[in-house]
């Protein structure tokens, strides 16, 4: 999976939250969590699959030197220590290109699982969201005793703001 492809596949602009619809988000919350978890899951395999496979040239190449020691730069005459063939088994470019690949599928393993991170704190978000909702922390202060609030409009007259809003709310009473 290249870098392009991880950048379509993040999920950043999902776990944004619009308090207005936390209904709604909390809806999509799982099937946001499955997406990513598979997602997770996928990529991990890419990891284990790069693991084998950079074991496999090394072995491949460790072979390659042991039969042609001379090929690879190593004395005609003597046989090759076990460190003469380790370090000549990393500078070979089918074990660089294997480390690449590892390093690339566990750099994108690595984004995938900040993803499923980034999730679950918004499920913790949400949580508090809805507690905080629940207790009316989003509403507007409103008096509902009618002789305080004409008190009040009576104080603040025509200068105060809160006139404009208390005649408002009584038209939408009538």
């Amino acid at each position: 999976m290249s870098k392009e492809k991880a950048k379509d596949d993040s999920i950043g602009h999902s776990v944004v939250i619009d308090q207005d619809r936390l209904d709604e988000e909390w809806l999509a919350q799982p099937n946001l969590m499955r997406r990513a978890s598979r997602r997770l899951a996928e990529l991990k395999k890419e990891v284990a699959h790069a693991k084998v496979n950079l074991g496999v040239v090394e072995a491949d190449m460790s072979l390659r030197i042991r039969q042609r020691p001379v090929m690879y730069g190593l004395e005609p005459d003597k046989k090759p220590t076990v460190d003469q063939i380790a370090a000549t088994v990393t500078t070979q470019r089918e074990v660089i290109k294997a480390h690449e690949e590892l390093i690339e599928a566990t750099y994108l393993y690595d984004l995938a699982k900040a993803d499923v991170d980034a999730i679950v704190h918004k499920k913790s978000a949400l949580e508090d969201l809805v507690l905080l909702w629940t207790r009316d922390y989003f509403s507007s202060p409103v008096n509902k005793d009618p002789r305080t609030r004409e008190k009040f409009e009576e104080q603040q007259g025509d200068k105060g703001r809160w006139k404009g809003r208390a005649q408002l709310r009584r038209e939408d009473q009538e």
